[in-house]
């Protein structure tokens, strides 16, 4: 019988519970703040709310500059410049020559040089993993051509 009483009691009262859960929600943020805790972003809220330690969603790696992949080149060093799009990142290279790994991923930071390279087809993977530990699953890549400075040279059309 009581429950009955109180389920009815309850449904009678709902607005009223909706708006003291309401107030208590804003009192209790409040406090947070003014306790010094940092104010929510939309990314890194108190509490995991949408960041932090609560953040499931990985960063995006950018490739911002190296060497132009659309022709092949003589230079026998390249450096790349990369960021991502949440602050804090680190970030993970692996450079391969001719399908094969040359260098296996390694904490790298930008900008990421390498020097004393061979002619061949060359790609560099660049990774980033953010603060909350959540690996990029897309890396970001590049891909050029080394030619030797003896390769022969087509004649030039008259």
């Amino acid at each position: 019988m009581k429950t009955i009483d109180l389920r009815i009691r309850l449904r009678e009262h709902k607005e009223k519970v909706v708006v003291f859960a309401t107030v208590l929600l804003l009192a209790l943020a409040l406090d947070a703040v003014q306790a010094g805790a940092a104010p929510c972003d939309g990314k890194n809220c108190p509490g995991g709310g949408g960041g932090g330690s609560g953040d499931g969603t990985p960063p995006e790696t950018t490739i911002t500059s190296g060497p132009n992949g659309g022709s092949p080149t003589t230079a026998t060093s390249a450096m790349f410049e990369f960021s991502s799009n949440e602050q804090n990142s680190t970030f993970k290279c692996q450079l391969s020559k001719d399908g094969a790994v040359t260098q296996a991923w390694i904490d790298c930071t930008s900008p990421m040089s390498y020097s004393n390279l061979g002619p061949g087809n060359y790609r560099f993977d660049v990774q980033a993993k953010d603060s909350a530990g959540n690996v990029d699953q897309t890396p970001a890549s590049s891909n050029w051509t080394i030619t030797s400075s003896t390769d022969p040279q087509p004649p030039p059309i008259p």
